[in-house]
C-alpha cells in the first residue's frame, strides 16, 4: 500500500538474516509511474493476515546494492 490505497501485491516473503529483518517480494503499480521519486515519497505499508505494517521500499536491493560482495 501507497498512501493506503493499494498498489501492487508481495509475491515472496522471508526473514533475512543479512539484514535482520523481514523481508517481502513483489510487484508495484503506480499512476505517478515506479520512480525514484515516487519510491522515496509517500508512507509504504505491507498489510500481512489484516495487520499493516510499516515498509521501507527501494528500487535497488537493500543489501550490497552494487553486487561488489558477490564479485569478490
Amino acid at each position: 500500500m501507497r498512501d493506503g490505497e493499494i498498489v501492487g501485491y508481495v509475491n515472496s516473503g522471508a526473514y533475512g538474516f543479512t539484514l535482520g529483518a523481514s523481508v517481502a517480494l513483489g510487484y508495484v503499480h503506480c499512476d505517478c509511474g515506479v520512480t525514484k521519486d515516487c519510491v522515496e515519497s509517500g508512507n509504504w505499508e505491507i498489510e500481512s493476515a489484516g495487520t499493516r505494517h510499516a515498509a521501507g521500499v527501494s528500487l535497488r536491493a537493500f543489501f550490497d546494492p552494487k553486487g561488489e560482495r558477490a564479485r569478490g
